[in-house]
């Protein structure tokens, strides 16, 4: 695992990007926004605060947020294992202070609905 990163949680600096060009498989091109990160490596964390979100996050709230439970949070590394197997991604779980630094950060909220984020360019 990665070292601790340092400063405040928030959104992270979005990972660097390359233009992807479509590959004629309506099926690929489908899904591909004409871009994709130059890394192949992807973090991401189960926070166990709202503060781990830091501003802009408005589901991660204190009133809204709560983590995920120990049974949660693996049937959630079981589908990104999977997603890794099918893939070429490595998937680095943070943990520790270093869960709110990660890309992706996976939690509850009240609202019965889920969020994603682009923040790349």
């Amino acid at each position: 695992m990665p070292a601790a990163q340092k400063g405040k949680p928030g959104p992270t600096t979005p990972p660097e990007t390359v233009t992807v060009s479509p590959t004629g498989e309506p099926e690929i091109d489908g899904v591909l926004s004409g871009r994709m990160w130059a890394s192949t490596t992807v973090s991401y964390s189960f926070p166990d605060s709202s503060a781990d979100y830091g501003k802009g996050y408005s589901e991660a709230s204190p009133r809204k947020f709560s983590p995920l439970n120990d049974a949660e949070q693996d049937a959630a590394r079981s589908v990104l294992g999977l997603v890794e197997s099918y893939t070429t991604l490595d998937l680095v779980e943070y943990t520790g202070t270093a869960d709110g630094t990660a890309q992706i950060r996976i939690g509850a909220t009240e609202t019965g609905s889920a969020a994603a984020e682009n923040r790349g360019t």
